[in-house]
């Protein structure tokens, strides 16, 4: 029984510990992708529109692969955004964004 337990207490650390590399890469992402030039802050001009595939989601913003040839593009999101139902990785989308970068609506479209 105590090999048993002592088992379990190493699983629990080693998955613990898994689950806190994975959100230090999650927080650090939007950061990284800047530092490397991979994706492009959104434009702070007028309103505008980012087509493309989605490529990255996470709970502050999505990287978009711009469908007209821009690279990629990161499309901040907060409680604000009107979805068109549940956007998932590789759906294509049409982002209309405020002149602060943030998405004011994500559209799934049918472009490819």
């Amino acid at each position: 029984m105590a090999i048993r337990k002592q088992r379990r207490e190493a699983c629990a650390g080693a998955v613990a510990a898994a689950a806190g590399l994975l959100l230090a890469v999650v927080v650090s992402l939007p950061g990284l992708l800047h530092a490397t030039g991979a994706v492009s802050p959104p434009a702070a001009a007028a309103s505008q529109a980012v087509r493309g595939e989605v490529m990255i989601i996470t709970d502050s913003f999505y990287v978009v692969k711009d469908a007209v040839g821009k690279g990629m593009v990161q499309v901040l999101v907060n409680k604000a955004t009107e979805l068109d139902g549940l956007i998932k990785q590789g759906d294509q989308i049409v982002a209309q964004l405020s002149t602060e970068g943030y998405a004011l609506s994500i559209k799934k479209t049918d472009e490819r």
